[in-house]
């Protein structure tokens, strides 16, 4: 028997009001916030870089990415529970200026993080649980590698700045000829 769309809507609260109880556990060093958008909960978290442990997260790139105030130095990621949590996977997007081309352009980085496929079982504070670990060993290190066009996965039908255009992994080159009038 399938469930209305009302259960649905009860099931649905109850995970994610039970998700959000579970991030007040987080340590210190982690931070969030919790909004109710149109299309979705986003959960906004902040990862402080003292629990980045990398040999790509020297003085140098910290002040590239951060500037000369150490009180900035986070990583900011948004994760989006979308009306179909917990059976469609969450999305998770890095909002921090990272890399070249900035990788805070709506690309899903959620498979990256978790390193595996997502589960309904999975919780959201396991997801961010292993995100200073993709910090450390994934993203710093592609960022320098330069590499970062790889990083993450775009969604059909969702919207994208024009400018992020030439960091998708597939296009068209367009040949463009200018024609004379006669």
């Amino acid at each position: 028997e399938k469930m209305d769309s009302k259960s649905k809507v009860k099931v649905q609260n109850k995970r994610i009001a039970k998700e959000v109880k579970m991030l007040k556990n987080l340590p210190p060093e982690m931070l969030f916030g919790k909004i109710e958008k149109e299309y979705g909960t986003v959960i906004r978290v902040e990862i402080q870089s003292s629990l980045i442990n990398s040999q790509f997260l020297n003085s140098d790139i910290e002040k590239m990415y951060f500037g000369q105030n150490e009180h900035r130095s986070s990583f900011y990621f948004e994760i989006l529970l979308t009306e179909k949590f917990p059976f469609q996977a969450p999305q998770v997007y890095l909002k921090t200026k990272i890399g070249y081309p900035i990788i805070d352009d709506r690309r899903d980085v959620l498979e990256e993080i978790i390193q595996k496929e997502w589960n309904p079982n999975m919780t959201i504070y396991e997801t961010i649980q292993m995100i200073p670990e993709f910090i450390s060993e994934v993203l710093l290190q592609m960022v320098q590698d330069e590499e970062v066009k790889s990083v993450g996965k775009w969604h059909l039908g969702q919207s994208y700045l024009i400018t992020d255009w030439n960091t998708f992994k597939v296009r068209e080159e367009i040949e463009i000829v200018d024609v004379a009038p006669k």
